[in-house]
């Protein structure tokens, strides 16, 4: 069974205010939404980690540091889980919250920011885990702080090669 994982996608983060790459998740989370796929949303918190449904999640912590866009989609989905990280790897929170919840997942679809940090090494942890790890090649970015969004993500080029040096398959998000 497949997943989807966003990662990151907090307004904290410059590269998750791009509108282009926020669509395009967006529709993501609806296709997975309408086959009733698990999706794992991945936050970076310094004050610690863990794993919530989400559910607990919104009435824990009052809201989420996801973007509302994407967590408003959510709200009452059952098949939705927030996986807290204090680290640019989220790999480990979140092959644990699949093997304690979601033990059927074998294949992961990673997007989200930043690109070259938080996605790479959360889906390179999540390889060594033994999960076939795709990456949405249109549903990713890097920071583009005051640079046009579309430039931004042509500069994810440089990482999709790391990955698929890895054995990642690096993916448009409407092939999957």
């Amino acid at each position: 069974m497949k997943a989807l994982v966003i990662i990151d996608m907090q307004m904290r983060f410059d590269a998750a205010h791009c509108r282009i790459t926020l669509r395009n998740i967006l529709r993501e989370v609806d296709k997975f939404k309408a086959q009733n796929l698990p999706i794992i949303l991945v936050e970076y918190r310094a004050w610690g980690h863990g794993a919530y449904t989400a559910k607990d999640s919104f009435s824990l912590l009052g809201h989420s540091p996801t973007r509302p866009e994407i967590t408003n989609r959510l709200i009452g989905y059952q098949n939705c889980f927030t996986v807290l990280k204090s680290r640019d790897n989220g790999g480990d929170e979140v092959h644990l919250m699949l093997v304690e919840n979601l033990d059927l997942v074998d294949e992961l679809y990673c997007c989200g920011v930043n690109t070259g940090y938080c996605v790479h090494d959360t889906a390179l942890q999540l390889l060594d885990y033994g999960y076939a790890v795709r990456i949405l090649s249109d549903c990713c970015n890097h920071i583009y702080k005051n640079r046009d969004c579309k430039a931004a993500q042509k500069e994810n080029g440089q990482y999709f090669e790391i990955f698929e040096e890895n054995g990642i398959d690096v993916i448009p998000s409407y092939t999957n």
